[in-house]
């Protein structure tokens, strides 16, 4: 069972790993509101006015949710604010666990609607992304609870903040994590070619940053995995195994936020283009008419137009060729 213990004799060492948290905690929130200000005006034009999606409630939850969370334990770290207790920090070291979960369980859902959206939302891929998510879940959750319960698990005060001493195989809930980023990786990859193939022709802008996305953000989902792992191996029984969990969150959250954006921004630019080119085709059309020719209008005699060379409406098939994208909005 976790034990709380009250404020021990801090040595050099430990104080030199509490100031290492709580520099890595001031990195991760700086960090957040960086990525905010500066992405700000996409959210504004390509989020706010969309309708309302699981993709859209989950970027936001994912934007506003870990500035609210960072910005209260950066506070606590400090020492300043909580003036903690034992049981305090009993409470507060479960709400971090708790915390850092939903947020990367927030990216997770982001890649496997996504993932199920490229499949465009057959019933096997929904089976089958629920099912993965289901085994991610069930699996994460009892590992916590088996750390939780082990009577190595404690929760102490160091430097008037909370830190927490890990038992050793603690580090197994990132396998699982890991395991789930890779299969949903091979789906989306998988998912693409089957719906894009590219033998017969080179692939479109809007694939090419499909799949440039997948393999980015699986790249910084994977940074994060083995930081968090590393720093839970090696520090278990010290204050820096919370190195890694808020700039690693801070990390995952900012590519996913990422991803939402470059999405949005694509297919906007998809749907301009479309716009566009019908434009173009029914000025065609209408120049194509002999009596339209010149600026004036004369009506001719129905035999006289040659239609086998104006220019004909495409198809919507034929529309949506060129940008490549047969992905729905979720």
């Amino acid at each position: 069972m976790m034990r709380e213990q009250g404020i021990q004799h801090v040595s050099p060492q430990l104080l030199g790993d509490v100031d290492l948290v709580r520099a890595f905690g001031f990195a991760s929130l700086t960090l957040l509101l960086w990525e905010h200000l500066i992405t700000l005006p996409d959210e504004i034009q390509l989020i706010w006015p969309s309708r309302w999606t699981s993709v859209k409630v989950l970027f936001l939850i994912s934007r506003y949710g870990n500035l609210v969370v960072q910005a209260v334990i950066v506070a606590e770290q400090t020492g300043a604010v909580f003036h903690p207790t034992p049981s305090f920090c009993f409470a507060f070291v479960l709400f971090r666990a708790l915390y850092q979960w939903l947020a990367f369980s927030v990216i997770h859902v982001l890649i496997l609607i996504r993932a199920w959206a490229i499949r465009q939302r057959s019933r096997n891929a929904t089976i089958t992304l629920i099912t993965i998510f289901v085994l991610y879940t069930f699996c994460s959750v009892a590992f916590e609870i088996v750390n939780m319960l082990s009577s190595s698990y404690q929760a102490e005060i160091t430097d008037g903040m909370c830190t927490r001493i890990l038992p050793s195989p603690s580090w197994v809930i990132w396998i699982v994590g890991l395991m789930l980023e890779v299969a949903v990786l091979v789906l989306n990859l998988t998912s693409l070619h089957g719906q894009f193939p590219s033998q017969y022709k080179p692939l479109s802008p809007f694939v090419q940053a499909l799949y440039r996305d997948s393999i980015l953000f699986f790249v910084g989902v994977l940074a994060g995995t083995f930081f968090n792992l590393s720093s839970w191996v090696i520090y278990n029984a010290r204050p820096r195994n919370y190195m890694s969990d808020l700039i690693s969150t801070a990390v995952v959250s900012i590519a996913g936020q990422r991803l939402s954006l470059s999405m949005r921004k694509m297919n906007l630019r998809m749907t301009e283009l479309t716009a566009s080119q019908m434009s173009k085709i029914i000025d065609q059309q209408i120049n194509a008419i002999p009596g339209l020719r010149g600026g004036g209008l004369v009506m001719e005699d129905e035999s006289t137009l040659d239609v086998e060379n104006t220019p004909r409406l495409p198809s919507e098939t034929e529309i949506c060729e060129p940008s490549g994208s047969n992905i729905p909005d979720v």
